[in-house]
């Protein structure tokens, strides 16, 4: 135990492959420990890290204190066997005491070696399953009772509300009035405490629970959050009447990125407002003061949406003002999507860009609905400008798709402005695997943009891009299932001249995805349009699309051992069958398999024989060739697997 907390206090918490914390941890689970130490024991090994001199041990020990607490969802690492001894998985309890003792000491221990945060932390996060132990309910009582001597116990407040939401109903009524009684005496009282609880939420430590997880929504979750913002929203109001308050508040708030309700709150506070730009000039100033990797710009956005149906004027004006404003110009296209993303506000944005205080990312926030109403010609003409800086093809790619996206009907009304704008992207895309490109999102473009024989040059230049980036290795054919399928769909003849015929230094076969069909594949091309493509020079395109086509079929993007009609039908029509047909091992190993390989390839060396009868001489003679190197190779095999089957490790 020692020697594994030297290694688990240091390490980081993301580390989790052969995790030192994980297995530490594990030694103080009330199962699956491993370890026949006693409860007793294990608490003092805990004492004894945290009075250590090294700062890892007592991280070690608080590591220790969270496993304590654990009562649920055991799982082991080892199997806590050696050699020929009998397995032990560790003490456990033997009966119901010896679990309440179990979490009432750990309980106790927690107030005795953790700081106050840590403490209030730990409970809160396991609140709900130690409630079901008849002597921890004192010790929670107890609890709550000294956190609230020194301040409120928010995170606990809202553990407890959930206790009761999701268990409360199943509870004795004196355990559940209990329960209710530390509710009441928890809930914040103040404004301040209130809107840390419903706007903040998800407190640290909190076990993950949320200020909605204990609102009652009549069977419905998304009541209880439903509830949980308008009072987010009320609680905006009330700080719009209390300056002080409101000043603290903000601090903290524009520095917590996982408040979920601080757009709520935003809102809120431009409802309560008697004076908007005073509020604003307070949310500006807070804004700038926290972290800039920390801040979070969701309660201006929520402020300026709701001021907005209140004074028009004025939003025009903060919006303007946001360009010069350093802290604020990175936000705009964040804040103008709140009000609506108009000819005015695409205006905006485009001087914004030309006054150099934007970059691309600063666009990605508009990659959503709110783009769904933008007017065709001045979202085109942003879109341009987008495309001029770093990264921005592929991130005006991401927002003109979801315009057309969000507008179904441009399919068949397309714009015409912003179909050669899609074009242009298309072509300047860059399809390496750091890219920001996205599959899908491209996809939606080139079904709209890449059409008719207006699309071709571009369907060209966009496939020759794609196969460059394949020849070079820089991506895989799983990275294009989507675009892959939008050029079939629109150009199906200029994605296979491209793909086929166009040379490599590695071959072409590397452009498809042959082993799980979840990028790009031949096999889903329509049987037609190959036979179409392929009938144009059939001498020069069957052995080129024998070379891109699995010989057995494909069952939930797994190879079968049964010859694929598709291959046996491009095999009938291929001029030169023997040329089609290729080499024998590409043909007939499997990608990947499990269990006997022989028995594999036996089961597939009878479906090779049924083309020993096919009507072509070509096809019999290459059968005939193949079948003793397959045998030759079918004996190694079971040879190497009986090899195997014999030794003892």
């Amino acid at each position: 135990m020692t020697l594994l907390a030297h290694f688990a206090g240091p390490e980081p918490e993301s580390n989790n492959l052969s995790s030192a914390r994980n297995i530490f941890s594990e030694m103080f689970h009330i199962y699956l420990s491993g370890t026949q130490a006693t409860p007793q024991q294990r608490r003092s090994a805990i004492k004894r890290l945290a009075a250590s001199g090294d700062e890892n041990l007592r991280r070690s020990a608080h590591i220790a204190l969270r496993a304590l607490l654990k009562s649920d969802h055991f799982m082991s690492s080892a199997t806590h066997d050696f050699g020929a001894r009998s397995r032990d998985w560790g003490w456990h309890p033997k009966v119901n005491k010896d679990a309440w003792d179990w979490f009432e000491d750990a309980i106790a221990l927690v107030f005795e070696l953790a700081s106050d945060a840590d403490a209030r932390a730990l409970l809160a996060e396991n609140v709900r399953e130690l409630w079901r132990y008849p002597t921890c309910r004192d010790a929670l009582d107890h609890a709550a009772t000294a956190f609230l001597q020194k301040r409120p116990w928010i995170e606990g407040w809202i553990a407890f509300r959930a206790t009761l939401r999701f268990d409360g109903e199943d509870m004795p009524n004196d355990i559940r009035a209990k329960l209710e009684q530390i509710i009441n005496r928890l809930k914040p009282s103040d404004l301040l405490n209130q809107a840390r609880a419903v706007v903040l939420n998800r407190m640290p430590g909190g076990g993950g629970w949320d200020f909605a997880d204990g609102e009652d929504g009549e069977g419905d979750p998304s009541k209880g959050w439903e509830k949980a913002d308008r009072m987010a929203q009320e609680v905006g109001r009330w700080l719009a009447s209390d300056a002080e308050v409101r000043a603290e508040f903000l601090t903290e708030l524009l520095a917590q990125p996982q408040a979920l309700r601080a757009f709520e709150c935003g809102r809120g506070l431009a409802e309560g407002a008697d004076d908007l730009n005073a509020i604003w000039l307070e949310l500006a100033t807070a804004y700038r003061a926290a972290e800039s990797g920390m801040r979070n710009a969701i309660v201006l956005g929520g402020f300026i949406c709701e001021a907005h149906q209140r004074d028009q004027s004025f939003t025009s004006a903060a919006l303007e003002a946001a360009i010069e404003n350093p802290d604020l110009a990175p936000v705009l296209p964040y804040l103008q999507a709140r009000v609506g993303i108009d000819a005015g506000g695409v205006e905006r944005l485009r001087r914004a860009v030309a006054k150099g205080v934007l970059v691309a990312a600063n666009f990605q926030s508009i990659a959503n609905a709110s783009v769904s109403k933008s007017p065709p010609e001045p979202l085109a003409a942003l879109l341009e400008d987008i495309a001029t800086l770093s990264d921005g093809v592929e991130i005006a790619l991401d927002v003109l798709h979801m315009h057309f996206y969000s507008n179904p009907e441009e399919t068949c009304n397309r714009n015409a402005r912003l179909v050669s704008v899609g074009r242009d992207l298309l072509v300047r895309a860059d399809f390496s695997k750091d890219s920001p490109l996205r599959d899908l999102g491209a996809h939606t473009v080139i079904l709209i943009c890449l059409t008719g024989d207006e699309g071709r040059p571009a369907a060209e230049k966009v496939c020759r891009h794609i196969c460059s980036a394949l020849d070079a290795y820089q991506v895989s054919p799983h990275n294009f299932s989507h675009i892959f399928k939008a050029l079939l769909e629109t150009q199906p003849f200029v994605i296979l001249d491209v793909f086929l015929l166009s040379p490599s230094s590695y071959g072409i076969h590397h452009r498809f995805d042959m082993d799980f069909t979840m990028g790009p594949s031949v096999e889903s091309v329509d049987p037609a349009i190959l036979r179409k493509w392929a009938s144009r020079d059939p001498e020069r395109r069957y052995p080129l699309l024998g070379k891109c086509l699995s010989m057995f079929r494909k069952k939930n993007n797994e190879e079968q051992n049964e010859i694929s009609p598709l291959f046996r039908s491009m095999l009938d029509n291929a001029p030169d069958k023997r040329l089609f047909l290729g080499d024998l091992w590409d043909r007939v190993h499997p990608r990947s398999w499990g269990g006997s390989l022989a028995h594999i390839l036996i089961q597939r060396k009878a479906q090779v024989m049924k083309l020993a009868d096919h009507s072509d001489a070509r096809v019999r003679a290459w059968v005939s060739d193949v079948m003793p190197e397959l045998d030759r190779r079918i004996a190694d095999e079971r040879e190497r697997e009986r090899a195997m089957e014999e030794s003892f490790e």
